[in-house]
């Protein structure tokens, strides 16, 4: 499965975002892929640094929502993407990227 590490910027970022995808086709899509034909999957990966290591568990505002008690966690986190959650994804960012740095010529 083909993944891609993006590396948080500066010091006051704990963890990356690792990009997992599988191939059109391949075997491992197979596995990977769930009922709704998502491939690509987004996770919340500690830094590759010293002193940083494990998975994330957050804790909710309002654990009701996600029949868990308070002080409950939840975790690690991943996030699965279709093609259309992708494609607005990819224009969100590059709103945002435009909107703080100008747009790439």
């Amino acid at each position: 499965m083909p993944k891609e590490r993006v590396r948080a910027s500066g010091n006051n970022g704990y963890a990356d975002v690792l990009v997992r995808w599988s191939k059109q086709g391949s075997a491992e899509q197979s596995e990977f892929v769930d009922a709704d034909g998502i491939f690509v999957n987004l996770f919340v990966a500690a830094k590759e640094l010293p002193g940083y290591s494990g998975a994330f568990h957050f804790h909710p505002e309002h654990p009701g929502t996600f029949n868990l008690t308070s002080g409950d966690s939840v975790g690690p986190v991943s996030i699965d993407l279709d093609r259309a959650q992708i494609n607005r994804l990819i224009k969100t960012l590059r709103t945002a990227r435009d909107s703080a740095y100008g747009h790439d010529e």
